[in-house]
């Protein structure tokens, strides 16, 4: 059985993505949803922009060798979490899927066992300092497309503050079948103050909680 064959619970707010299929129709629904987030007057143009860079990113994700793509669609305040869920499959070529999560845990500290039905999983965590402004430039671009921002493109930007990228992955797949391994992660932009740290841990606490629906199937 491959490790394609698995499911998990998408939570309320999200899109999944399934990259095995075509981005085309998936971006298009994905637009539709987030459009509809905005005000009424959000132009046609925004909604092919984004279908465009939704389309770009999902392609871009696939060749990276990602399975399923899990993105946030829910607009609060005007915005849309900087936060990402993928699946990957976890291939160890000969090597028992097993004998590398127990080399991983031995030298990452942050690993630790959780368990998910009667599968194997394990969790670790990392954390990196990212360029602000090649972050702030993506974010800004996809709100614009939306109609959500209406600044001409060259007006100076404000100096943002560092940006760190959290990221959980979890290991997970049957102990009993080689096959049925695959890798997890959330991905999250986290600014230095209070309530992005706050944003940041419910969206992992989220994707811990989407982890334990995981299930592979016969």
């Amino acid at each position: 059985m491959s490790a394609r064959t698995y499911a998990f619970v998408t939570p309320p707010g999200w899109l999944r993505l399934d990259l095995r299929g075509e981005p085309g129709p998936q971006a298009e629904r994905f637009a539709d949803v987030v459009i509809a987030g905005y005000p009424k007057d959000s132009s046609a143009a925004g909604r092919a922009a984004v279908v465009r860079s939704i389309t770009e990113l999902a392609a871009s994700a696939k060749a990276d060798g990602v399975l399923d793509l899990v993105l946030p669609v829910k607009v609060v305040d005007g915005s849309i979490a900087n936060a990402s869920f993928a699946v990957t499959a976890f291939d160890t070529d000969t090597l028992d899927p097993l004998d590398v999560i127990a080399g991983i845990a031995a030298q990452d500290s942050t690993a630790e066992l959780i368990e998910v039905a009667d599968l194997v999983a394990l969790r670790t965590v990392s954390e990196q300092v990212v360029d602000a402004s090649a972050a702030r430039a993506e974010i800004v671009a996809m709100a614009r497309a939306a109609g959500a921002v209406d600044s001409p493109a060259d007006e100076p930007e404000p100096a943002l503050p560092a940006l760190t990228s959290r990221r959980v992955r979890y290991f997970i797949g049957h102990p009993d079948r080689p096959g049925d391994w695959i890798i997890a992660m959330v991905s999250v932009l986290q600014a230095d103050n209070q309530p992005s740290r706050q944003l940041s841990d419910t969206m992992i606490e989220l994707f811990d909680q989407v982890v334990l629906t995981f299930r592979f199937q016969a």
